[in-house]
């Protein structure tokens, strides 16, 4: 991903709640500033805590509109709206 996106706007879809993604973002954020990153988790709570890293969380305040933030559990409900109404 790093070697590909040298120089280049990247919109990259990450389908995890790992903190280990940071540095990955990071690094795509500080190549490029047109870079957009969509972390798909469930922030469902699992024995008290959320699914979603910390770490991960706070990169949406770090990089405001640029890393996005998206809840595969409303993801899903819309996707079964979408499904049902057009039946």
């Amino acid at each position: 991903v790093l070697e590909t996106s040298k120089n280049k706007a990247v919109r990259a879809l990450i389908f995890t709640g790992d903190g280990d993604f940071k540095p990955l973002i990071d690094k795509l954020m500080t190549d490029n500033d047109k870079s957009k990153v969509y972390i798909f988790s469930s922030p469902t709570m699992v024995k008290g805590k959320s699914r979603l890293a910390i770490k991960l969380r706070n990169l949406t305040a770090t990089y405001k509109d640029r890393v996005i933030f998206v809840d595969l559990d409303l993801l899903k409900i819309i996707i079964q709206k979408t499904i049902i109404t057009s039946n």
